[in-house]
């Protein structure tokens, strides 16, 4: 038997970057860095992992999950960012105001109240 990786160690760390592909709890702490940086125990004379297919496997991995964390901030920026127009000075509003966002009922003068009549 050649060199190979651990299969226990090798199996607990996939199952923690699989969750963390997947989005479960368990794997939100994993990062691409870790899982680029994680090393394993090498066996001999002992059943193992192929080391070069799970080296390759685990940057595949790292890349995924790089590119679905940096895809996921983006959509969370662009719902974040308040269009351009949503806050367009409306009518009657002195300069330098905050405007109303767009679509919003633009509010007239002040109606004083009724004048209360005494009952006759």
């Amino acid at each position: 038997m050649r060199e190979g990786y651990d299969l226990d160690a090798v199996d607990d760390f996939v199952d923690l970057v699989i969750d963390a592909l997947e989005g479960r709890p368990s794997g939100r702490g994993v990062t691409p860095e870790q899982i680029e940086a994680e090393e394993f125990k090498v066996v001999r004379m002992r059943e193992g992992y192929v080391m070069d297919d799970v080296d390759d496997w685990l940057d595949a991995a790292a890349a995924e999950l790089r590119s679905r964390r940096k895809a996921a901030a983006q959509q969370s920026q662009q719902h974040q960012q308040v269009p351009a127009n949503a806050y367009a000075q409306g009518p009657g509003l002195p300069p330098g105001t905050p405007g109303l966002p767009a679509g919003a009922p633009v509010m007239g003068a002040p109606v004083a109240p009724p004048v209360a009549q005494p009952p006759a």
